[in-house]
């Protein structure tokens, strides 16, 4: 009987074994799924990151692509406005040419207005003397030629004087 005892208790322990055995691969199985599942969610997670990533790099590339353009305008901008500056400044040196030669005209004018007013003053002192008196008061032929000559050359100069005001005053305006 004793053997009877022994082998019972040896049967329940193999049984107890055979249970504990086929119950292992059980809770190994769901450990197993469990962990698939983590690695799925895991690989999901990897996709999802690697998308986000892509997706990134093509903004980035997009922006990119914004910022050569933005830098190209900004340099055709510069050069436009080198360029202005250039025409302004050369506008400008033209003017103060401009203003100089409208002060030299100025002048001109200024000097002219005078001897004509010096001319007309002595006219008036001195009273209308003909040319045809000053001609007819010559002593000789030679005087009248000379007489004739100088005539002539205040003619040239009054009308010569008369021209430039005109052209001056037309260059003022």
């Amino acid at each position: 009987m004793k053997e009877k005892g022994i082998y019972k208790g040896f049967s329940y322990f193999l049984i107890i074994l055979l249970f504990l055995s086929l119950m292992a691969p059980a809770y190994s199985q769901s450990r197993i799924e469990e962990k698939q599942d983590e690695l799925k969610d895991i690989e999901e997670e990897i996709s999802i990151s690697e998308e986000e990533l892509k997706e990134s790099k093509s903004q980035e590339e997009a922006l990119l692509r914004e910022i050569r353009e933005i830098e190209a305008q900004l340099e055709k901008a510069r050069a436009e406005l080198e360029r202005i500056n250039k025409e302004i400044q050369g506008t400008e040196e033209i003017i103060e040419k401009t203003k100089e030669e409208l002060s030299i005209a100025e002048d001109n004018l200024a000097e002219q207005d005078d001897l004509v007013k010096t001319r007309i003053r002595s006219i008036y002192e001195n009273g209308t003397v003909s040319y045809v008196e000053v001609l007819f008061n010559s002593s000789s032929f030679s005087d009248f030629l000379t007489r004739f000559s100088y005539l002539r050359t205040i003619l040239d100069q009054d009308v010569e004087l008369l021209s430039d005001i005109q052209e001056e005053r037309d260059l003022i305006e």
